[in-house]
C-alpha cells in the first residue's frame, strides 16, 4: 500500500462533491494490493485521511463494528457529508437559477458557452436522471439561457443584411 503522501495514494479534498470518488480509489489501491477484505477497505479509507477528517470519521459506530462492513461504513460517512452523493445533489431551483444568472450576460467567447453549457448538461442530466425535469423541458430551459446571445447574433446578422443590401 502507498504511504499516506505518495502520489499515487488516494487522497480525500474535505468536498463532499469528492467523496465517492476518494472511497472509490481506496477499494482500487486496495485490490491493486491484493487486499479485498471490507475490513482493508475501512483500514485503508482512515489511513489515508487528514487527521482531523480520521478522528470525525472514526466517531462512527461503523469504523468500530466487528466485523467491519465496507457499505455499512460508507453510507455513515456519507451520511456526515451533505451533497455527496450523486442523487439528490441538486434542485430544480439549481438549474433555474443557472439559466436566470446565464440569461442576464451574453457569452464572452466560445469558452464561456462551453461552461455554460457544461453547468448545465452537468445539473440538468442528474435531474432528468431523477425525474425532476423531462427531457423537452431541459431543451427550453437551455435556450432561455442563451437569450443574450440569441439577441447579439440577431443585431449582428441585421447588420450583415443592411450592409448587403446597401451595397
Amino acid at each position: 500500500m502507498p504511504s499516506r503522501t505518495d502520489k499515487s495514494a488516494p487522497s480525500f479534498s474535505g468536498n463532499p462533491k469528492d467523496l465517492e470518488d476518494y472511497l472509490e480509489d481506496v477499494v482500487r489501491v486496495c485490490q491493486d494490493c491484493g487486499k479485498n477484505d471490507e475490513k482493508d477497505f475501512v483500514e485503508a479509507a482512515l489511513h489515508y485521511l487528514s487527521a482531523d477528517d480520521r478522528e470525525a470519521w472514526k466517531t462512527l459506530p461503523q469504523s468500530k463494528a466487528s466485523p467491519l462492513k465496507w457499505t455499512a461504513f460508507k453510507d455513515a460517512v456519507m451520511a456526515i457529508y451533505p451533497g455527496s452523493q450523486t442523487k439528490g445533489r441538486y434542485e430544480l431551483t439549481d438549474l433555474e437559477n443557472l439559466v436566470a444568472d446565464q440569461s442576464h450576460k451574453a457569452p464572452r467567447d466560445l469558452a464561456a458557452l462551453g461552461e455554460y453549457t457544461r453547468s448545465f448538461k452537468k445539473i440538468g442530466t442528474l435531474l432528468e436522471e431523477e425525474k425532476v425535469v423531462s427531457a423537452s423541458e431541459l431543451s427550453r430551459l437551455y435556450v432561455k439561457g442563451l437569450v443574450r446571445i440569441f439577441a447579439r447574433l440577431s443585431v449582428v446578422v441585421w447588420k450583415f443584411v443592411t450592409q448587403i443590401t446597401v451595397s
